[in-house]
């Protein structure tokens, strides 16, 4: 359902994005397309452990929106801050989720 937003309504997300980061709308559809077909593709069992670390390092690269937003809480007015704080240790148990679906490739691949 994100990835999808990030192409249909880029603007949602290029306003979190940190200033010092370059071609915001560029990223925006990137991530989009990378979190779609990530999402599609981590089913895909032989594949399934390289999308899942791409998936990891996509969460990784997103996280300084996450603490953009809730650095500029007054930004985000129409958001709880409590929820802005909540996404942070959030976006480590999606990629705990993550690590876990593509973890039984990773034992197999030893």
């Amino acid at each position: 359902m994100g990835g999808i937003a990030h192409l249909t309504v880029p603007t949602v997300f290029t306003g979190i994005m940190p200033a010092y980061l370059p071609w915001h709308k560029e990223l925006v559809f990137i991530s989009g397309l990378c979190e779609l077909f990530g999402g599609i593709l981590i089913w895909i069992r032989s594949i399934r452990r390289w999308i899942g670390v791409g998936l990891i390092v996509l969460c990784v690269a997103v996280f300084p929106a996450n603490v953009n937003m809730a650095i500029n809480q007054m930004q985000y007015s129409h958001i709880p801050v409590w929820l802005l704080y909540l996404r942070l240790p959030l976006q480590g148990l999606i990629i705990f989720i993550i690590y876990k679906a593509i973890e039984s490739n990773l034992d197999t691949a030893r």
